[in-house]
């Protein structure tokens, strides 16, 4: 099972949150921890989405994704640095680590640009004005973790509808719940929803252990659309 880049979600960056330190909003070891329901697969994926630093002007991510519907079992972990655009933010740096890989490996920019038929800038990191036009409403929405009220957005591109639930009460990362649908790509039907809240997280990969991305690296992710 090859982890796709489809589990680029749940970080949403308003101008107001660029305009500040980042140090001060986005804490080292904060983050939420969900669950990962795909169609087509038996047993749920445990995701882990946390602050792994931040300075000023930058913040880096780790995603940890852990799967046993196979024999053996999948973790993956995932490390992103964000830094401010005149879009709302940009993906400057990633890298990908296993069990199976001694050391962090980088990914080359094509594997930072978006997947599926969403482009991670539709919703991600976007502005808080473009953000608004999805916007569906407040409502209130039953997940693992609780019952919260959130801000129900959404957004359809290429066939791909993706419906999102955003709180304060599950910040720095915001996200609540997500699900996406496609009428014909079974791959791209699957639900995030929040199990509980995190903090004083270690991040797994040092970026300073970078090594170029191999062939094995590569095996753990999908192609990237440029390359498909």
């Amino acid at each position: 099972m090859k982890m796709k880049n489809k589990f680029l979600f749940g970080l949403i960056f308003t101008t107001q949150v660029w305009g500040a330190d980042l140090s001060q909003t986005f804490t080292a070891g904060k983050g939420c921890l969900y669950q990962l329901e795909v169609q087509g697969q038996q047993i749920p994926m445990d995701v882990s989405i946390y602050v792994a630093g931040s300075s000023k002007d930058r913040v880096s991510i780790e995603y940890f994704i852990s799967s046993r519907e196979s024999l053996i079992p999948i973790e993956m972990w995932q490390q992103f640095e964000i830094s401010p655009s005149s879009s709302g933010a940009k993906v400057t740096k990633g890298f990908v680590q296993t069990r199976e890989l001694k050391n962090p490996e980088i990914l080359h920019s094509e594997y930072l640009n978006g997947f599926d038929g969403v482009k991670v800038n539709d919703f991600l990191f976007s502005t808080e004005s473009e953000l608004n036009k999805n916007k569906i409403g407040v409502e209130e929405v039953e997940v693992p973790a609780g019952k919260d009220k959130a801000t129900h957005y959404r957004t359809v591109a290429a066939g791909q509808t993706i419906d999102y639930w955003i709180s304060d009460e599950a910040k720095p990362i915001g996200l609540v719940k997500l699900t996406s649908k496609h009428a014909t790509d079974q791959k791209k039907n699957y639900s995030l929803a929040l199990t509980s809240l995190m903090k004083n997280v270690k991040p797994f990969i040092d970026p300073s252990k970078g090594v170029p991305l191999t062939e094995l690296g590569k095996s753990f992710l999908a192609k990237p659309e440029s390359v498909r």
